[in-house]
């Protein structure tokens, strides 16, 4: 890098390298986009081994079966959200969330939260979950968009 290399453009090459990019050009910009450097870049010829983890999500967020009661925390960036799962039979399941974020119950979804009291609240679903792990994604990605809004 020369001495007339901006910040950003530092900050570009420097995620690029991190992810394996090598420049093979003389880089030039592109007063257009402001950020962006031009050049070409190419793959480092060594690869990454990432190993997929063999645990459910429920199990990988701490999620503990009790007599068919799952209990855990549904989390997102905003914050994690203490929850109940109940297991019925074939496979269904019913999702609570327990004293939820105010945002949630007045935003955009409230009509999928129907209180069963002692700020117990059931989720309800456009189409019902068959799986825990699609369930609990769903309802974490529903707090995030809730919480986003604030």
């Amino acid at each position: 890098m020369d001495k007339n290399t901006s910040i950003s453009e530092i900050i570009v090459y420097a995620i690029l390298s991190c992810l394996g990019f090598t420049r093979t050009g003389s880089p030039s910009i592109d007063k257009e986009a402001k950020v962006f450097p031009k050049g070409t870049y190419k793959k480092a010829s060594s690869a990454i081994d990432v190993k997929a983890n063999k645990l459910p999500f429920h199990r990988e967020r701490g999620w503990k079966n009790n007599a068919g009661i799952y209990r855990g925390y549904f989390r997102c960036r905003f914050g994690a959200f203490k929850g109940e799962i109940e297991e019925r039979a074939n496979e269904e399941y019913k999702f609570y969330i327990l004293n939820p974020p105010t945002e949630v119950l007045i935003g955009a979804h409230k009509a999928c939260f129907t209180s069963t009291g002692n700020g117990r609240f059931h989720i309800h679903f456009g189409i019902n979950s068959n799986n825990l792990d699609s369930g609990i994604m769903a309802v974490e990605r529903l707090l995030s968009q809730s919480l986003q809004r604030r």
